[in-house]
């Protein structure tokens, strides 16, 4: 995930910690049972807080980085196999951006 969709939802994840379980999140021996408790504690709180749809957002945007990673990792992949390539562009706010390419491969005329 992004730093900024991790944050957002991590905000979150935060203030209902804080709010709910002072003291840190309870420990069960069934992990997947807990798991599914707290993930419905989380959005119940978020609806009683008003915090629906920041909710919705924030996921969104942690869905979306998530998808970004594995893109970023699945060319990184490619470039190592020597089937694509990348460019780093400053952007105007100081931040650098990379940006991928295949690389084709042309026929070599002197097989012709």
């Amino acid at each position: 995930m992004s730093q900024h969709a991790k944050t957002k939802l991590q905000r979150l994840l935060d203030a209902f910690r804080h709010a709910r379980y002072p003291d840190g999140f309870p420990r069960s021996r069934d992990e997947d049972a807990l798991i599914k408790r707290l993930m419905s504690e989380f959005e119940a709180w978020c609806n009683e807080q008003g915090l629906a749809s920041d909710l919705e957002e924030a996921e969104k945007e942690a869905t979306l980085s998530e998808a970004a990673e594995e893109l970023e990792d699945a060319f990184a992949e490619l470039a190592a196999e020597g089937k694509a390539r990348s460019i780093s562009v400053p952007k105007a706010d100081g931040t650098i951006e990379r940006r991928w390419s295949f690389v084709s491969k042309e026929k070599d005329s002197s097989h012709l």
